[in-house]
């Protein structure tokens, strides 16, 4: 067999025969197609000939630290070495090497929530259990977040096997600081099952920003569900819901909430199945907790109850109340928006809000009746509920300066605040009157929604179906509607547009629509809604057509829109795509997409090209996602894409440690697809 080949080392002389062993165990320990061989040799040696030991064990250390290497180093190969040899169980009798080998192992910790980090908690045992605790103490000390997650994530998993020791951990590590309860959160997995992890937790919810926790939903325009994210079971979570969904809780540590809100389904008039939903004034809250009681929350769940105390007594007094405690505890990250709960008249007073100074002049208008009265909102409801929403409500602002006023009544909607929902497209007419009347508004804040509004709708307008598509009138609306300045959402167009060949008129239109402001919310022409013809003709064409006419820029950003998988059928040539080229932001974005996607760098331009990748996220928050995955789908490995992985390891920021996950995984791919070695 190849490792008692190994081992024997039969063309050494005996003076050289250990040397030899060794420089064949050094050989073979990162090439995967060697792994086995590895073990077999290694159980060998914990066996039989343990003058080996300490260099099979020096072994792990030294490929953690390789310069030569550095792929395996920074995806820590000689920890997962080490945690291989754990499971092979050579050296489970054997104390003191299992140790040494945990302490290896337990580097893993320092990557990202990951694969790896199950089969590691799998070799905790009476030998190895010190060494790990301490290991993961360690890390839950730790300032960073990739780490601080990696040990909740871990923590998370003892707690569900009832590891006897998490409790304590978990209650002497648990923080009640926002963003590092947050990210615990964010590490732990979906569970109904209470842990002392899920009961800490729950105890500080009311700490962590409500839309980490929770997302809602309506239900037939009438109900509302919020549910969490991480579905922990969580009692301030659970009465959060039950204070929306009208239904009693009684837990422990959490406010005893009852009753219910009423929501809103406005149909957007003459449409009937798209409509409207949002939160009204009606419902019967039987007890709420006081703002003294709430000092400790965070802004969001502050936002939540100012919401939830207003609908208990929707009058002008309390809308002025509950706004002045939210100005005296004014947070300006804007976390009060996220949501979008709570009945419109306060929800669309905080939406309208940039600053304390904002909130302040609401405060007196709501007092001095500016913004309306219970009268006034209830007949907004009403008219809502029976004749739906018009062109004229969404173009209506208020003479008052303000989100709303006492006009309400007869004009006008929030529709900011509410949640779209559809049955069916949205009627291509009404979004073309949309747009006509759009440059009637002279007010910034009600045109910035608006705007934002009709991006929205492009979702309705070609989301659905492709049967029907009258790609000429869907081709002179997206003009219209980027000439006037109004953001484009590439996927959508592309979908409404997108033709198997096209003319030269068609690649006026395609660079003109290319040069708008786009949608940040964006990602690919995708080929399962489409079609894999009519894609592939596209994107063929798109990529020929810039190399033919660089000068048309638009082109080559739709062409960053489009399925990587063009790249593999067609190259654009490097310098098109040269940043010092590209005149803009967007369009060096663009050129480094396709760069990307063409796998086009060499090793000495890998580290260059990770930090622009990494500076591009904001634009692109896809394109680590989108260039990992081009890169698992090529063959084999290479140097040019190793060395660009552990460079984006690098410039991706600590805080973005699911996306430091993401790198690792490829990585991990590459590297097992290594050729092998000969020894």
């Amino acid at each position: 067999m190849a490792g008692d080949y190994l081992m024997d080392a039969p063309d050494a002389s005996p003076e050289k025969h250990d040397e030899a062993v060794r420089d064949s165990l050094s050989t073979i320990a990162t090439a995967p197609h060697w792994r086995n061989v590895f073990l077999f040799a290694a159980g060998r040696i914990y066996a039989r000939e343990q003058r080996f030991r300490d260099s099979l064990e020096a072994l792990c250390h030294q490929v953690n630290e390789s310069d030569e290497d550095a792929a395996t180093s920074a995806n820590f190969g000689g920890s997962r070495l080490a945690l291989d040899l754990l499971e092979d169980g050579s050296a489970r009798n054997q104390p003191k090497s299992s140790k040494l080998l945990m302490r290896v192992a337990a580097r893993l910790l320092d990557l990202p929530p990951c694969e790896v980090h199950p089969r590691l908690l799998h070799q905790v045992n009476s030998n190895t259990v010190s060494i790990f605790r301490e290991e993961l103490e360690r890390r839950l000390t730790s300032t960073k977040d990739s780490l601080w997650a990696s040990a909740w994530s871990c923590l998370d998993r003892l707690c569900r096997s009832e590891t006897p020791w998490a409790s304590e951990l978990v209650a002497r590590f648990i923080s009640d600081e926002p963003h590092r309860l947050a990210t615990a959160l964010g590490a732990t997995r979906p569970t109904d099952r209470e842990t002392p992890l899920t009961r800490e937790l729950a105890a500080r919810a009311s700490r962590i920003p409500m839309s980490d926790w929770l997302k809602w939903h309506s239900s037939g325009g009438r109900t509302v569900t919020l549910t969490p994210k991480v579905p922990v079971a969580c009692p301030f979570a659970t009465v959060a819901a039950a204070a929306l969904e009208g239904l009693r809780w009684r837990r422990r540590r959490a406010p005893d909430i009852r009753g219910k809100t009423s929501m809103i389904t406005a149909n957007l008039a003459p449409n009937p199945s798209l409509s409207f939903t949002f939160f009204g004034m009606g419902g019967s809250l039987a007890k709420l907790p006081t703002h003294e009681g709430a000092n400790h929350w965070h802004f969001s769940w502050k936002v939540w109850l100012a919401g939830l105390r207003f609908a208990k007594h929707p009058d002008a007094s309390t809308l002025a109340l509950e706004l002045e405690w939210l100005f005296h505890n004014w947070e300006a990250s804007g976390q009060a928006r996220q949501l979008g709960i709570g009945p419109w008249p306060i929800a669309a007073c905080l939406d309208w809000c940039k600053s304390p100074g904002d909130l302040k002049s609401l405060i007196e208008k709501a007092r001095t009746g500016a913004l309306g009265d219970t009268g006034d909102w209830r007949a907004a409801e009403q008219r809502w509920r029976n004749l739906g929403v018009t062109v004229e409500d969404l173009l209506h602002v208020s003479v008052s300066a303000s989100p709303f006023g006492p006009d309400i009544r007869k004009k006008g909607v929030p529709f900011q605040i509410a949640q779209l929902r559809s049955a069916g497209d949205l009627n291509l007419r009404f979004f073309e009157q949309l747009l006509e009347r759009y440059p009637e508004v002279n007010d910034t804040f009600h045109k910035e929604k608006l705007g934002s509004l009709l991006t929205i709708l492009q979702f309705f307008l070609w989301a659905r179906g492709d049967k029907d598509r009258d790609v000429d009138r869907s081709m002179a609306i997206l003009l219209r509607t980027a000439r006037l300045a109004i953001k484009i959402d590439p996927q959508w167009a592309l979908h409404a547009t997108s033709r198997a060949s096209f003319s030269a008129a068609d690649l006026d239109f395609y660079d003109e629509l290319g040069r708008a402001d786009f949608s940040p919310h964006s990602v690919a022409l995708r080929e399962a809604e489409w079609g894999k013809s009519v894609v592939d003709g596209f994107t063929a064409g798109l990529s020929k057509a810039v190399v033919q006419a660089p000068q048309r820029v638009g082109l080559l950003r739709l062409l960053a829109f489009c399925q990587p998988g063009w790249a593999s059928k067609s190259k654009v040539p490097l310098e098109l795509l040269d940043e010092t080229n590209l005149q803009s932001d967007p369009l060096r974005c663009a050129g480094l997409v396709i760069r990307l996607d063409q796998i086009a760098w060499t090793t000495d331009e890998a580290a260059h090209l990770a930090k622009a990748t990494a500076a591009a996220l904001e634009e692109r928050p896809d394109i680590v996602e989108r260039t990992c995955g081009v890169i698992e789908k090529t063959t084999g490995t290479s140097a040019e894409r190793e060395a660009f992985l552990v460079a984006l390891l690098r410039e991706i920021p600590d805080r973005d440690w699911r996306l430091r996950g993401r790198v690792v995984e490829a990585l991990n791919v590459l590297l097992a697809r290594r050729s092998a070695v000969s020894i």
